[in-house]
């Protein structure tokens, strides 16, 4: 599934769109919110700090079965300074974001932050003004129950 992202409206497109791909995947109302999350978080970047972009979201298979999906947020515009620490609740690239700020930002730094809790990995691939956050959310984590994960997520595991 693609969805072009050029205005806030198309961030509430995807997170409707993410959840109907998820029902047709055969994913619980909680994993379906998760996606739901995690693609328009990334469309909402895409908008927020992009020139123009989209949002894929792919399914990822073991065998015959449903495993997970992996999301990309496509856009062309500035590049990102510092990746990781964008990731960070509270931060963009370039730092900690100060509060006196939040009214005139585009953001608050949680987005990315919340991504990365709810995903298996997240990363960056940019060439000059292209970028990609992709974004693996995996209803099973490799080796251990879905219930350790959720813990291990709610206990701030940052893995």
């Amino acid at each position: 599934m693609r969805v072009a992202v050029s205005h806030a409206d198309d961030v509430a497109l995807i997170r409707c769109d993410a959840r109907t791909y998820g029902e047709l995947l055969g994913f619980c109302a909680e994993e379906r919110s998760e996606v739901a999350i995690v693609a328009s978080e990334l469309a909402s970047n895409v908008v927020k700090y992009g020139v123009s972009g989209h949002v894929e979201i792919l399914p990822v298979r073991s065998g015959e079965r449903v495993i997970g999906v992996k999301i990309d947020g496509w856009d062309v515009g500035p590049p990102f300074h510092d990746f990781d620490l964008a990731c960070l609740d509270g931060h963009d690239d370039l730092g900690r974001i100060d509060p006196a700020t939040m009214s005139t930002r585009k953001g608050f730094g949680g987005g990315l932050g919340a991504v990365r809790r709810l995903c298996e990995s997240v990363r960056l691939e940019q060439n000059g003004s292209a970028k990609c956050v992709s974004a693996l959310w995996l209803r099973y984590a490799v080796g251990k129950r879905v219930e350790e994960r959720r813990y291990a997520r709610a206990s701030g595991d940052q893995r």
